[in-house]
C-alpha cells in the first residue's frame, strides 16, 4: 500500500509540474515568435503588444479568484477544468485566422493558466500531508517551472525556425492530454468539507482584487511605452520650486534638482524646463 501511495503522490507531483511548465512557457515562448506573428498578420507593435499582454493580464488578474474556486470545488477538479481551457486555446491560438481570434485564444489561455497555478499547489498540498516530503515536491515543481522558463526561448527558436510560429502553441496538445491522464490517474479525489461551515465567495472582494491586479499588471507592461510620452511623465520628471527655511530669509528661491536619469521630456512647451542651480545662484548670500 505504500508503494502504491508513493506512486500516487510522484504521478500528482508529475501532473502538477507539467501544468506550470506550460504555464511559464507560453510566457516566454511568444517573444520569439512576434516577429513571425508580425508578417503574418501583418500588424504592428500596437498588436503584438496585445498578443502578449491579453495571456498576462488574465493571468495575473484571475490568480486569487483561481485559487478561491478551487477551495470551494476541489483543486483536482478545477486543475483538470484549467488544463482542458489552456489545451483547447492553445488549439485556438495554433489555428487563429486572424489577429482578433488569437488575442481571444490567448485570453482564454490567460484563464486557463490562472486555474493551473494554484490548484497544482492545492495537489501537492494533498498530496505530500508529510511537511518534508512536501517541501521537497515543491521545490521540484518549482525546478521545472525555472527550467521551462529559460527553455523557452530556446524552444520557441527551435519550434519556429522549422514549424513556423502556430508551432508553438500546438506543441501544447499532447502537454496537456499528458497533465490530463496524470492528473485523473494519479491526483487525490475532491473531497467536500464536512467539518465546518463553507464560506460563501467574496465577489466584490475577488472584483477589486482582479481590477487592482490587472491594473497593475497592465501600468508594468505598459510603462516603458508611457514613459517620456504623457504629461504624466513629465510632470514626474520636472521638479517643483521650493523655498529655503524660514531660518534663512536672505536665501533666493532654488530649483531642486531634476532626475538626471530622464530629462528629455522637460523639452515640451507645456512644462517649464529642468534647469540646475546656476553658479550664481551658489554664491549669492
Amino acid at each position: 500500500m505504500s508503494s502504491i501511495s508513493h506512486a500516487r503522490s510522484r504521478g500528482t507531483l508529475v501532473a502538477a509540474a507539467i501544468g506550470f511548465v506550460v504555464v511559464l512557457l507560453d510566457v516566454s515562448v511568444v517573444n520569439v515568435a512576434l516577429d513571425a506573428l508580425r508578417q503574418g498578420f501583418d500588424t504592428d507593435i500596437a498588436g503584438l503588444q496585445w498578443v502578449v499582454n491579453a495571456y498576462t493580464l488574465v493571468f495575473a488578474a484571475l490568480l486569487l479568484s483561481a485559487g478561491a474556486l478551487g477551495d470551494r470545488l476541489g483543486a483536482r477538479r478545477v486543475y483538470m477544468l484549467g488544463f482542458a481551457l489552456f489545451t483547447l486555446a492553445s488549439a485556438g491560438c495554433g489555428l487563429a485566422p486572424s489577429l482578433t481570434a488569437l488575442i481571444l485564444a490567448r485570453i482564454a489561455q490567460g484563464l486557463g493558466a490562472a486555474m493551473l497555478v494554484p490548484n497544482s499547489l492545492s495537489m501537492l498540498q494533498q498530496a505530500f500531508p508529510d511537511p518534508v516530503r512536501r517541501s521537497r515536491a515543491v521545490g521540484w515543481w518549482g525546478a521545472a517551472g525555472g527550467i521551462a522558463l529559460a527553455a523557452g526561448p530556446v524552444l520557441g527558436g527551435m519550434l519556429v525556425s522549422h514549424a513556423g510560429w502556430r508551432s508553438i502553441f500546438l506543441v501544447n496538445l499532447p502537454i496537456g492530454l499528458l497533465g490530463l491522464y496524470l492528473s485523473w490517474r494519479h491526483a487525490e479525489p475532491d473531497r467536500r468539507n464536512t467539518v465546518g461551515p463553507r464560506r460563501g465567495l467574496d465577489l466584490p472582494g475577488q472584483a477589486a482584487a482582479c481590477l487592482a491586479l490587472a491594473a497593475l499588471t497592465y501600468a508594468l507592461s505598459a510603462a516603458g511605452a508611457w514613459a517620456g510620452n504623457t504629461p504624466g511623465s513629465t510632470a514626474a520628471c520636472c521638479c517643483p520650486w521650493h523655498r529655503r527655511p524660514a531660518s534663512s530669509p536672505s536665501s533666493p528661491a532654488a530649483p531642486r534638482r531634476c532626475c538626471r536619469w530622464r530629462c528629455s521630456g522637460c523639452h515640451a512647451s507645456r512644462w517649464p524646463r529642468c534647469a540646475a542651480p546656476s553658479s550664481t545662484s551658489r554664491t549669492t548670500a
